[in-house]
Parts: C-alpha cells; structure tokens; sequence
C-alpha cells in the first residue's frame, strides 16, 4: 500500500476535525462508510452524537484517503482484538489512531511508528470527583500528584494525566487490558509529558514518547508514539468537504 500525500518518517501530522456543524446522515455523508460503521452510528441514541460519530469517521476516510491516493469510500480498515483499526489490506507503513470529545476530533497519522491521541472536553466535576477518579484508576505516584496539586491547577493536572495515559494504551491498542494503574505519566499541564515508568512494559519507557497537543480552551490533547527517536508534531485542520466530493 503506497503513500501518495508526502509524509516525512520523522514527523506526525495531526488533524483537527470540528464537530461542532456535523452535517445530517441526509447530506450523503453516511453513504460513505461502510456497513458496520454504519450499524455503529445507528447505535447512538442521541441525534447530534450519532452526527458527530459519522463526521469523525467520513474525515478520518477523507485523511487516509488523501494520502493513499484513494476515494474516502474506498478505505478499508482492520480491527484488532481490543478495537483498534487499522488499514487494510495490511501490513501498511501508514499508522493512525482517532479520538473524539464533544465537538472536536483528533486524527493522527504517521509513518514514524504505532501511534495512540486522544482529547477529553472538560466537563464540570468537583475537586473531590477528580481525586476519586484518580485514585481508583491512577498509580499511586500520579494520585500523590494530583493530589498534592492546588485546587485551581487539579483539573488541568488530572486531565494533563488523563489524556497522556489514554494516548499510551491506545498507541499499544490494548484498551483496557493495560491496567491504567500500571504505569505512570507525568501530571501537570506545565510538565513536559513523558511516560515515567511502566511495569507492564519497562522498554517503553525510552521507546515511548508522549506530546501534549494544542486543542481548543475547555479541552485537552495528547500523543503517544512507538519511535526510538523524537518526531516533529505538525497540527493541521480538515473540513469535511461535501458528500459529491467524497466517493
């Protein structure tokens, strides 16, 4: 599978998707996916969640697409055990991972190696909520972090924590079968992110390397990248352009 769109190995384009205009099924967009991301965005019960579920998915085919050389309808995924897709047919030198909240996305995508991002929209939670969320799902070393943390700077540490640990499992595309409390990132949106520590898998923590992104106020965004060398990040935007366009 060749890559059409120039993409350095030393770099991870990211694309900012808005969410917030996500068009109507009627508009062409879901004729787009394929059937079972179809059967998915039927699933949403909400209208604007279900929109917002296909524009993600019809911009991440349009990214792939524009680098492959392909139509968007004519991407085609694989899905490993845990849910993470990739290109199919494979193996492919193309990697990319997707991730949504509220009204934006993120789509990462590289050559560089096995990549994971992720974006959190703040949602209003008290001091108290945070720290339990915390402790029940964070290691012990972040917990005492986010903890020790003023009451104005807690949001951005547990979410600084938060989308730096969510990118790190879905660069490995493990879910859930890595125990979020396993490892340890650094907190604090004024500290440079870095994987700390992992008993799951020591090596990462030089092979492993996390970036903080720039995402809209009342969000918060970050990478995680399988290279053994750092990498520029080059944060771009895409429109979703109209459905005649797609096919």
């Amino acid at each position: 599978m060749s890559i059409r769109q120039h993409l350095s190995p030393e770099t991870v384009d990211v694309w900012s998707i808005s969410l917030a205009c996500a068009k109507l099924p009627s508009s062409g967009l879901i004729d787009v996916l394929s059937p079972a991301e179809r059967t998915r965005a039927e699933r949403f019960v909400q209208p604007k969640d279900r929109q917002r579920f296909i524009t993600a998915r019809t911009a991440l085919r349009g990214i792939l697409g524009s680098y492959l050389g392909l139509p968007p309808a004519a991407v085609s995924f694989r899905i490993n055990a845990h849910g993470k897709p990739y290109l199919d047919p494979g193996p492919a030198m193309l990697q990319f991972n997707l991730s949504h909240s509220g009204d934006w996305a993120l789509c990462a995508v590289t050559t560089a190696g096995e990549v994971g991002v992720d974006i959190e929209r703040v949602r209003r939670r008290s001091e108290v909520h945070r720290l339990k969320i915390a402790q029940r799902f964070f290691s012990a070393h972040e917990y005492r972090a986010i903890n020790s943390a003023s009451p104005t700077d807690i949001e951005s540490a547990f979410f600084s924590g938060w989308t730096r640990k969510e990118a790190y499992i879905k660069c490995h595309g493990k879910g859930l079968a890595i125990p979020l409390a396993t490892f340890t990132v650094s907190i604090g949106a004024t500290t440079p992110a870095a994987l700390i520590q992992s008993d799951w898998n020591p090596v990462d923590v030089t092979q492993c390397r996390l970036y903080d992104l720039d995402v809209p106020a009342g969000y918060y965004g970050a990478l995680a990248l399988l290279a053994p060398e750092p990498v520029r990040i080059c944060q771009l935007n895409w429109s979703v352009p109209a459905a005649s366009n797609l096919r």
